[in-house]
Order: structure tokens, then C-alpha cells, then sequence
């Protein structure tokens, strides 16, 4: 005598496929919101550094009056927060005297974003601001 098993439902196999599904899905969904938001603090916050850094490249040129502590403070500020410095400097206009211009790029950290050929654009976020005295 041969014992028989019983027979089990598809159901499992049907539970599993719909929670593979679904996992796939959110796991989708999560890297691109990953990516975008990445994307979109990196050109925001690359923004405030430029202007940050302009302002600290600008205090170190007026209290010292040398343009080599300016570098260094811009350099520093770059380092501490991340960023490559692309540009910087001195420049003198009629409307404002002892403009201090930088330029800084940082890329954002993605997973997926850099594979995308459209995407790859906004990966990297470069921005530019000066500071000057306010009253001329």
C-alpha cells in the first residue's frame, strides 16, 4: 500500500508571485524617489554652499587683505561640506569693489539615475555666487 499525499492548492504559489509583485514594485518606486530626491537636495544645497562659501572667500579678503586666505577659507568651507571648488576669485565692478566670485559643483548620489542617459544632466549640480560689501 502506497500512502498518497494530499494534493496541494496553487494558492501558495499564487500568494508568492503577488508578494514578489508587489516587493518589486515598491523596490522600483523607491529607487526612483531615492534618486530624485538626492538629485533635488544635492542642486539645492549646492546653491547655499556657493553662496556660503562666497560670503566666507569675501569676510577672509576683508580682514586680512589677502587674496590667498580668501582661497584657503573658500577651499576649506568646499572640503567641509563636500563640494569641488570649479572657480574662484576677485573682480571689481562699478557697482560693487571687491566682489568675491566662486564656483562649486558636487554630484548627487543616486542608484539608478546614473544609468539614464536623460537623467545623467542633473546628477551633477553646479552653481555660482559672488559676495560683496553692501554698501559699495
Amino acid at each position: 500500500m502506497t500512502s498518497r499525499r494530499p494534493r496541494r492548492g496553487d494558492a501558495g504559489v499564487i500568494v508568492i508571485g503577488a508578494l514578489a509583485k508587489v516587493l518589486l514594485a515598491l523596490a522600483v518606486i523607491g529607487a526612483i524617489g531615492f534618486d530624485s530626491l538626492s538629485i533635488l537636495t544635492t542642486q539645492y544645497s549646492v546653491r547655499d554652499d556657493a553662496q556660503a562659501a562666497a560670503l566666507a572667500g569675501h569676510e577672509a579678503l576683508q580682514s586680512t587683505g589677502k587674496q590667498e586666505a580668501a582661497y584657503a577659507a573658500v577651499l576649506a568651507f568646499a572640503k567641509e561640506h563636500g563640494d569641488v571648488v570649479v572657480s574662484q576669485g576677485l573682480s571689481t565692478t562699478s557697482k560693487a569693489k571687491n566682489t568675491w566670485t566662486v564656483e562649486l559643483r558636487k554630484q548627487a548620489r543616486t542608484m539608478v539615475a546614473s544609468y539614464v542617459p536623460k537623467v545623467k544632466n542633473y546628477i551633477v549640480a553646479t552653481a555660482t555666487s559672488s559676495a560683496s560689501d553692501p554698501l559699495g
